[in-house]
């Protein structure tokens, strides 16, 4: 497998720049990834990587990743058979991709657009093989990995942000995710590389930026990336709301779009901005509850996501207030969050994370996180959950103030992956809600 890129694709909108590979190796019928030979395995890994360092560059992140299963031609069994057998292929690829990318990147994969095809044998590169070695030439998957440039939406149009205006008029690119657990890599249970320090969090969106959870007193495991990732998609909605004066207008956010149905006050905009931040990450909860992956089903309303979320949004505003150069303004508004909540050393954030194993999760190290039933326990709103750790204490009162006050201003609607229109929210949750009791019992949504 040889990635080239190829001539770059006109789009109505973009310019496409697509990396092709292919993956091959297979039998002449099933195959299961983990049989895969160690040189397509390596391969997988390249591309992972590739995927990966693509986000943490940040101006071009793979944002879509299709595969196409082929097989070779069986006269005896059929088209039918050579479909099945290409659609596999395609999605064992696509699981085993999956991941990799995980495992290097945590929820970078939740951010992905995976596509999976199946060209049966139409497809060919050996048109009329006359060896085992030409029709295995035939059994391959071939991925296809797009970037594309980032764009700042203005008024009905998309625009391509560049220079200076680029802090302002875009969304950077999502930060991995932190697993409720103690290290989500290869490494002894003793690990402790997935908790931050208080005060050695860095620059917010620099360089030595650090993500990873910390356990406060106050409001419980609070997930950095979560809270980052929400400090940004909050600064860029208020930066919509404030160019539009507050009239009705169509909203970009993270993970779908807003649509503000009437003039909303100016004292009004940045709680505003809040509420539909905090709907956009809600809604990608729900559809993460069905991704079964690291970081999708074993992850979606952990007990630490909206809380952090939500904390995120506060701290934003925080932020915008401060003025001058925004980053910096977040990365001295983290801390202050961090020491006001009473923040935890990585030790006691361990000690903490020891009174809810086995009974929030269930870790026993790496391997336990690729477990579908690895989260035992979900939150389903803004409140954070307390371990009983010495340092607990009542919340901050400015914690939750104002939450949702705007609701009637908007709609929203999440359309990464697919369309959930806020309105369907409801249905959505009793199907959750059902389905982790049955699998989960009866304490499912409770500490």
């Amino acid at each position: 497998m040889n990635p080239v890129m190829e001539a770059p694709a006109a789009a109505p909108q973009a310019i496409r720049r697509v990396i092709r590979a292919t993956v091959g190796g297979f039998p002449q019928y099933r195959q299961t990834v983990q049989s895969l030979p160690p040189p397509e395995q390596q391969n997988i890994e390249r591309l992972a990587a590739l995927i990966v360092q693509s986000y943490a560059r940040g101006a071009r992140p793979i944002h879509q990743v299709s595969l196409i299963g082929h097989a070779d031609r069986d006269a005896r069994r059929g088209r039918a058979f050579e479909d099945q057998i290409s659609r596999e292929r395609a999605s064992q690829v696509q699981r085993a991709l999956a991941y990799a990318v995980t495992r290097r990147g945590g929820a970078i994969a939740t951010h992905i657009r995976w596509q999976v095809e199946a060209a049966g044998a139409s497809q060919p590169l050996v048109r009329a093989p006359t060896s085992e070695l030409e029709r295995a030439r035939n059994r391959r998957v071939d991925i296809f990995l797009t970037n594309a440039p980032v764009y700042a939406r203005r008024g009905s149009l998309l625009i391509r942000a560049s220079g200076a205006a680029l802090e302002a008029t875009t969304l950077p690119s999502p930060r991995p995710c932190c697993l409720l657990a103690p290290s989500v890599s290869p490494s002894p249970f003793s690990s402790t590389d997935n908790f931050a320090e208080p005060g050695k969090l860095g620059t917010h969106r620099a360089a030595d930026e650090v993500s990873g959870l910390i356990y406060s007193g106050k409001a419980g495991f609070v997930d950095l990336g979560h809270l980052r990732d929400l400090i940004d998609t909050t600064k860029f909605v208020c930066d919509q709301i404030i160019a539009a004066a507050g009239k009705p207008t169509t909203i970009r956010t993270m993970h779908g779009e807003a649509r503000i149905l009437t003039t909303v006050p100016s004292t009004d905009w940045r709680q505003l901005a809040m509420d539909i931040c905090y709907d956009d990450s809600f809604a990608y909860e729900i559809l993460t509850y069905t991704a079964m992956y690291p970081g999708g089903h074993n992850s979606s309303f952990s007990p630490e996501d909206l809380p952090s979320n939500y904390m995120g949004t506060a701290t934003a505003i925080e932020a915008v207030k401060a003025g001058g150069n925004f980053n910096a303004a977040a990365t001295a508004k983290i801390d202050s969050l961090i020491k006001d909540l009473n923040g935890q050393t990585i030790a006691e954030t361990l000690k903490s994370f020891n009174r809810i194993n086995n009974r929030w999760v269930s870790y026993s190290g790496f391997n336990s996180i690729l477990n579908d039933r690895y989260l035992k326990r979900r939150n389903f709103n803004l409140l954070p959950w307390q371990t009983g750790h010495a340092s607990d204490t009542a919340r901050p009162s400015w914690y939750g103030s104002g939450m949702g006050s705007t609701a009637k201003s908007y709609s929203y609607t999440h359309t990464a992956g697919r369309s959930i229109p806020k309105a369907d929210w409801p249905k959505e949750l009793a199907t959750i809600r059902a389905d982790a009791a049955s699998v989960y019992g009866s304490d499912y949504d409770k500490p």
